[in-house]
Parts: C-alpha cells; structure tokens; sequence
C-alpha cells in the first residue's frame, strides 16, 4: 500500500492530465515494489547462507525441499495480500552476460574502424541489467531510471555522488552532471546524469537527450538493456547495450 511518505521528492508537474498522474502513480508503486522484493530476496540469501555453512549438517532432504519451497513462494508472489499472485522474473539473462567485443575495443584500443580515439579507459564495471518500462519510455518523463536497489555496483565517486546533491535555484530539482555515453549503435554523445529521488528511494537518472538515445537506437518498453561504466581521465563514461 503506498502512503504520502512515498510520494517525498515526487515532482508533480500541475499541468499533467488524470492519465499522466495515474501513470506516476503507478511508476511509485512499481518502485516500491521492486525495492521491498530485492530486500526480500537478500534477506533469503543471508538465510541460506548461514544455513548452508553452519547447519546444512542437521538439516534432513524434507526440510531443504520445505526451504527451496518458501524461496520459490517468496519470489513468486506479490508483497500484497492480491488474489493473484505476480510472478517475478529475472531482469535478463543470469548471469549477466560480458560486454560485447565492439564496444571493449572502443574503451581499450587507441584506434578503431581508422579512427584515433585513445580513450585508454579503466575501471570497467556493470551498472545495472533492467528491463524498460513504459515510464522509461514515455516521452513526457525523458529519462531512464537506475534506481540504487537494483544497481550491481556504483560507478561514482563520492565526490562525484556530492556533486549531485547540489540543487537548482528551485530547490526541488538537481543540477546533475554531463557525462559521455556510447550507444548501442556505438556513437558517441553527451547526457546529462541527475540524481533521483522518489519518496525514500535514491537513485541516478540519465535524462537529456534520453528520448532522442530511445528513438535513434530503436529501444522499446520490455527490452532489456545494461549500462557499463568506464573512466578516462578520472572522469566517468558510459555505455548503453541492448541485450
């Protein structure tokens, strides 16, 4: 059930229609329950865990088959008391698979397809593997969530993460950051990285020129896609691949 304690930091924009308010709704309530499912699910691997190293031992074949039962409930059905339960499905393929070749040589090589770039990057990591969602997608919000509870590593500094709490002279909305990001057609350009917070949540978005990003590389809700980091010159890159 979601509460006014959800909604701290929305952004309501007063010239949205009931169609527009609905769908911020529900994109809350979407986050809110891929949050309590990801806290869930750690909280069951700390459980096994701890039984498979300290008491594996004492536990008969009835009782791990009673465990891999409550597991499989747990991931399978919806936080709320709903008749129907909501299967919940792993965001893309596990584990997630490496980073295409194309794009290595692109941070790695100092030349590629006889164009010098000499990007000699570092610090390689993956971001986050998500599925889009229509609130990804649609125009008028502009902006691909990477919300913190689903991101596999952080890729900022904690520098860089204090630069992004700077406010506008608004005080609701965050400067944000310019970074390079390299697309799945492999171009290269510039977006801007805010961060977001919606209700208790904090997370990073990538926002102008994103719908432009969706539409030039063919991206569509129910893809899914990872975002990879990698740094040059200390400052950090980006790149989008659709899986």
């Amino acid at each position: 059930m979601l509460t006014s304690h959800d909604f701290k930091g929305v952004y309501i924009d007063p010239s949205w229609s009931p169609f527009e308010w609905l769908l911020e709704v529900v994109s809350v309530a979407d986050r809110k329950y891929h949050k309590e499912i990801s806290m869930r699910n750690k909280s069951m691997r700390q459980f096994k865990t701890g039984l498979l190293g300290s008491e594996r031992n004492s536990l008969n074949h009835t009782q791990f088959k009673k465990l891999k039962h409550h597991n499989k409930r747990t991931l399978s059905h919806s936080p709320s008391t709903s008749k129907n339960p909501i299967v919940i499905q792993q965001a893309g393929p596990d584990p997630p698979p490496d980073m295409p070749k194309e794009f290595k040589n692109i941070i790695m090589a100092k030349e590629f397809k006889n164009i010098i770039i000499a990007k000699n990057g570092s610090d390689v990591k993956l971001v986050i593997q998500k599925k889009l969602y229509k609130t990804d997608m649609l125009g008028r919000f502009a902006r691909l969530s990477i919300p913190k509870g689903q991101m596999i590593a952080e890729f900022l500094s904690e520098e860089e993460q204090m630069s992004l709490q700077q406010k506008k002279e608004d005080g609701v909305h965050y400067k944000g950051m310019e970074v390079q990001l390299i697309q799945p057609s492999l171009k290269e350009c510039s977006i801007s990285l805010k961060k977001w917070q919606q209700g208790g949540n904090n997370s990073y978005m990538l926002s102008s020129p994103w719908n432009k990003i969706a539409e030039n590389n063919g991206l569509e809700v129910g893809d899914i896609i990872q975002l990879w980091s990698f740094r040059v010159n200390h400052s950090p890159c980006l790149i989008l691949i659709k899986l």
